[in-house]
């Protein structure tokens, strides 16, 4: 039989039994993972909370545990969700090059990255239990919890990826994929088990190449970070040097900052379920439906305002594109300029607070949260503002859209209506900038009000839309997550073999002016975006950029503003662009379509950031206001 034959042959037989018990394994497993990280999740939640209230309310304080265990239910909340992850294909990857390949090539270019995919999680199971081992006898020092407990999230977060990814292969019924896997695992723990002990330049060269060569092909972007650090340590450090990298998988995710990542996400998504951001639109366009354009401008008010919740460029695009496209054409404006204007408005997640990719970015550079968010947000509101500068130009220019009369009566039922999500955005930013709570407490806070008002104020029973709403947090905690794991990790591996050094000697050889040396960061950091996603982007290179900026006396908050900017350009840039995508898988309009009407969106964005650059007060003057 060739291995391109389908390995089942006639149907009904015991090979067929065996996927038909395969597949029913495969739910109730998937079932499981959901409730058990579900249950995580709230658990999650009540800790945070019990944080604050024990600050405010009790004599002694909080307990010191609550920190420990956040992050601890971190852990295991992004390897059970990466697994979900993994049995949903909602793992992000860069696909553009394999969708352009004749469909038997792709077909074998998918087989590949499965393959690669399959040693990864072979890797994570194997170095896991071997973590275990080496921890075994660790206690944390607060709760006095056991760190096998804590690491054991890798093992088995990555024995549900491995069976999840088997029962996909299996379910394509060919022998290919499954060759390929055993041969990629048989070769993969080869390199990783023995070192080869080349010199350093060869580990930048293994590492980028590997990495560079399994985005092309599709791997998801976690695992391509995951498999160009494992691969490349195999070639030129100790065999220890992959217990260690594991560890910083989970040492990575172990800070209570990034506790505040799942919290929003959860929050964008119970706000999504509730219907709510239609009302935000309603509310947005009786305020601005008399501008030319005004529905277009309507969107751009909309998606800064959920931009506001979630803290996600993807949240804002999937959560408002399905609803706002479609009224955009009922009134005349053509599809294709919707779609461009939706994948632009949607880059507004990450240009305000609590933006993930911000707050992960304060995290890696060590400084303030609260101090980032201040900053971040009139440049924000700037870059909203050229927005919808742009959409009412253009919609004047073309003639396109109904313009609407203004109505204080209309204003005030639809604000009424939007109120409960609209105070959201008062009790995130107003304890974050007072200093009632910390950014992570905030998403908390934010989760809990959300939920009360989806019951009280949008629905009249919480269960199902809360339900819906924690399985998308939990699939997407775990998605991004291990990416941040993954790409910790990896800048971990890049900075032990003299990364930084190197390129503060490159770059300072040029110039040692900050503008100067900002300016040829942003250029070459929107093209890294372009292929990463915003939370990504300052995981991989804040750590090798650390030194240079610290040497020619850059202002990081400013710096870590105008990286969001630069991601926020990314995110509409051919051929990659992920808002692009997005927005062109949900309607019928091809990406070079989307990206022609993105453009001078694009263009306000690249003005924005020069203004941002030039001009200090507008990063400078709110947190100096708010002495943060």
């Amino acid at each position: 039989m060739s291995t391109a034959e389908p390995l089942l042959g006639k149907e009904g037989g015991r090979p067929a039994v065996l996927l038909a018990r395969v597949g029913s394994a495969t739910r109730v497993a998937r079932v499981v993972t959901l409730a058990l990280t579900g249950a995580a999740m709230v658990a999650l939640v009540l800790v945070v909370l019990y944080e604050i209230v024990g600050r405010e309310l009790l004599s002694g304080g909080a307990a010191p545990w609550t920190n420990e265990i956040s992050t601890y239910l971190l852990v295991w909340i992004v390897f059970l969700g990466a697994g979900l992850a993994v049995t949903d294909r909602s793992e992000p990857a860069v696909e553009l090059f394999v969708s352009r390949l004749p469909r038997r090539v792709a077909r074998e270019v998918n087989d590949v990255a499965d393959a690669v995919s399959v040693f990864l999680f072979v890797y994570l199971l194997v170095y896991g239990i071997q973590l275990i081992n080496l921890v075994g006898s660790e206690h944390s020092p607060a709760s006095g919890i056991s760190l096998a407990w804590v690491v054991a999230a890798v093992p088995v977060g990555a024995a549900l990826m491995l069976f999840f990814k088997l029962s996909l292969l299996l379910s394509r019924l060919r022998l290919r994929p499954l060759l390929l896997a055993a041969a990629a695992v048989a070769l993969g723990l080869f390199v990783a088990g023995h070192s080869f002990q080349l010199s350093e330049g060869w580990f930048y060269i293994a590492t980028l190449g590997i990495l560079a060569l399994c985005l092309l092909v599709g791997v998801p972007i976690g695992e391509s970070m995951l498999a160009g650090a494992v691969l490349g340590l195999g070639l030129t450090s100790p065999f220890t040097a992959n217990v260690a990298y594991v560890q910083g998988l989970v040492s990575g995710l172990e800070n209570f900052t990034f506790v505040a990542i799942p919290l929003f996400l959860l929050t964008g998504a119970l706000v999504a379920h509730t219907g709510a951001a239609t009302r935000l639109a309603s509310f947005s366009r009786s305020l601005v439906g008399w501008l030319p354009g005004g529905l277009a401008v309507a969107d751009v008010g909309a998606s800064a305002v959920f931009a506001d919740i979630s803290g996600s460029a993807v949240a804002d695009t999937v959560a408002l594109s399905s609803s706002m496209i479609p009224e955009l054409e009922r009134e005349g404006y053509p599809r294709e300029f919707a779609a461009g204007l939706q994948a632009s408005a949607g880059t507004l997640g990450v240009l305000f607070p609590p933006s993930i990719s911000t707050l992960i970015y304060a995290s890696v550079a060590s400084v303030s949260v609260g101090a980032m968010f201040a900053a971040l947000l009139i440049p924000g509101l700037l870059v909203a503002f050229s927005f919808a500068v742009t959409a009412s130009l253009l919609c004047w220019r073309k003639g396109w859209g109904v313009r609407t009369g203004f109505s204080v009566k209309t204003v005030g039922t639809s604000g009424m209506s939007a109120a409960p999500a609209l105070f959201t955005v008062v009790v995130v930013l107003g304890g974050i900038f007072s200093g009632l709570f910390t950014a992570t407490e905030a998403g908390a806070v934010a989760v809990t009000y959300i939920m009360v008002a989806g019951v009280l104020g949008y629905r009249t029973g919480g269960q199902r839309f809360a339900l819906d709403a924690l399985v998308d947090a939990v699939r997407n905690t775990g998605r991004v997550g291990f990416i941040i794991g993954a790409a910790l990790a990896f800048g971990e591996a890049m900075v032990a073999n003299s990364g930084p050094q190197d390129l503060v000697n490159a770059i300072g050889g040029i110039s040692s002016n900050p503008t100067v040396v900002m300016l040829l960061l942003l250029a070459g950091l929107v093209f890294v975006s372009t292929v990463l996603e915003p939370s990504t982007t300052p995981l991989v290179v804040v750590p090798v950029l650390l030194p240079l900026l610290n040497s020619v006396g850059v202002d990081l908050i400013k710096f870590g503003v105008l990286m969001q900017i630069d991601a926020a350009m990314a995110l509409l840039l051919p051929p990659i662009g992920l808002c692009l995508f997005l927005v062109s898988s949900t309607v019928n309009v091809t990406v070079e379509q989307t990206a022609k009407w993105a453009a001078p969106f694009i263009f306000a964005l690249f003005v924005d950031l020069l203004l941002v650059l030039f001009i200090g007060p507008l990063t400078g003057w709110l947190p100096t206001v708010l002495t943060l």
